[in-house]
């Protein structure tokens, strides 16, 4: 049986379901898997029940749990263009990052000078916050390197964000710069 709560609390993911219906011994030791198409995002808790040829059970919650992350960290744009011209660092910008299941690690910026990255950068990916250890969001504007800036044209941000699999995602061109 799994639950999305410890202690067989909160919603119940999968009801029990049998690994094997007969031994004919008095143990049982073999792996087995959970139902991972069944297991929702974030953490699963497994228990298992046991039956005799006597009819006799045995339930232990939560032997063990599995942690399922299938999607990709989320960025969402509250950015719009900058089109004010500067003299000055100092500038913020407002995107959010999360990853609700196996956490954030890594969130980065890339500058470019032509759209969806058609040129080499002017300023290669960089970390905007250096470790985020797993953190489940990152909700606060952040500046970026104003000396990269070129003048006189428009400078094209991209922004992508890793998790703790590895799984990506990539805004192209999520906000722009004059």
């Amino acid at each position: 049986r799994i639950y999305d709560q410890a202690g067989q609390t909160g919603n119940l993911v999968k009801d029990w379901t049998f690994i094997v219906s007969s031994t004919l011994t008095s143990n049982y030791s073999e792996n087995w898997p959970p139902d991972f198409a069944a297991a929702k995002e974030g953490v699963n808790y497994v228990s298992v029940r046991l039956y005799d040829r006597a009819g006799l059970t045995a339930a232990v919650n939560d032997v063990f749990y599995v942690k399922k992350d299938t999607s990709v960290p989320v960025i969402t744009d509250n950015q719009a263009g900058d089109a004010a011209w500067k003299n000055a660092p100092g500038t913020v910008y407002n995107l959010d990052f999360r990853d609700l299941a196996s956490g954030l690690t890594t969130i980065q910026y890339q500058i470019s000078t032509t759209p969806a990255q058609g040129s080499p950068p002017i300023k290669d990916w960089t970390n905007i916050v250096p470790d985020l250890a797993g953190q489940a969001e990152y909700l606060s504007d952040w500046p970026l390197d104003f000396s990269a800036l070129y003048e006189g044209v428009t400078n094209y941000v991209t922004v992508r964000a890793f998790d703790q699999l590895s799984q990506a995602t990539t805004v192209q061109d999520v906000f722009y710069i004059l």
